[in-house]
């Protein structure tokens, strides 16, 4: 029997704008009505399924943008259902978020692996799943993943040591990271990008892939999707990916206030 809750959605789903529509695959109930209020009043019209398989069926109906997926679920599983999302071509455009409550590492690597474009470790904030729900959209919006690395929510700030730009980074993956930048950088552009890690400053290459616009009221922020070159340094690598690793399992990484924490219970043991 197909399990899918509705919020705050038309009658006729067919008049639903497609990159309006976020499909939340996950177990726990109050999780899914905290997230479903939260995305409601950022805009979005939310879908909800508590296992793989109705997740697989809900997603096909209704063809969401974005899909935030729990990677530990009853039968199907997480890791398995994210395969089977991203190998049907009918939902070549939807963008996947993973979540888990889990620390071990090898729920982010099996949804890289699976076909994720973003990663989120709970419990986290409001404000960051609204940014990172929006930044999927977007995706979706053009057509669909861009990238084969997960991306984690970061605050870090860079500058454009070619263009001397400076500006944030708000999401970071292995691969690349997205910025805000207080310029408009063309695709294709290639650049040396300084980034102030906590444990000191390290450079690289980078090449825009792709840039957008992010309007609100009077305020616009210059949106870029990043790719790494390479490291000036051999040690920046391993600086940046010991960095990155703290991110993923600090689970204060938002710094939610309890209030607005969305949060899960723990899920059990990843079975070897």
């Amino acid at each position: 029997m197909l399990v899918g809750l509705l919020w705050h959605i038309t009658c006729n789903p067919i008049r639903v704008m497609p990159t309006d529509l976020v499909l939340i695959i996950d177990d726990d109930l109050a999780f899914c009505q905290l997230v479903s209020t939260a995305l409601s009043r950022a805009g979005f019209h939310v879908l909800a399924a508590h296992d793989g398989l109705s997740g697989l069926t809900l997603a096909r109906e209704a063809q969401p943008a974005v899909i935030l997926l729990d990677m530990i679920l009853p039968g199907l599983g997480g890791v398995r259902t994210c395969q089977q999302l991203k190998q049907d071509p009918a939902l070549a455009a939807s963008i996947v978020v993973a979540i888990t409550a889990s620390p071990d590492l090898r729920y982010i690597e099996h949804a890289f692996r699976a076909g994720a474009e973003f990663f989120l470790m709970k419990p986290f904030g409001t404000e960051m799943l609204v940014q990172v729900i929006q930044s999927a959209a977007r995706r979706a919006k053009v057509g669909g993943r861009r990238r084969s690395h997960p991306r984690f929510p970061v605050g870090l700030r860079v500058r454009c040591v070619l263009e001397e730009v400076e500006g944030r980074a708000v999401n970071a993956s292995l691969g690349g990271l997205q910025l805000y930048l207080g310029e408009r950088l063309a695709p294709g552009t290639t650049f040396r990008l300084e980034l102030d890690l906590p444990t000191g400053a390290i450079t690289a290459e980078a090449k825009v892939i792709w840039q957008d616009d992010d309007v609100s009221g009077r305020s616009i922020r210059h949106n870029h999707g990043v790719q790494f070159l390479r490291f000036v340094e051999d040690s920046g690598f391993l600086q940046y990916k010991r960095f990155l690793s703290k991110v993923v399992v600090k689970s204060d990484v938002s710094s939610p206030q309890p209030s607005s924490s969305l949060a899960s219970r723990t899920p059990p043991e990843p079975q070897k």
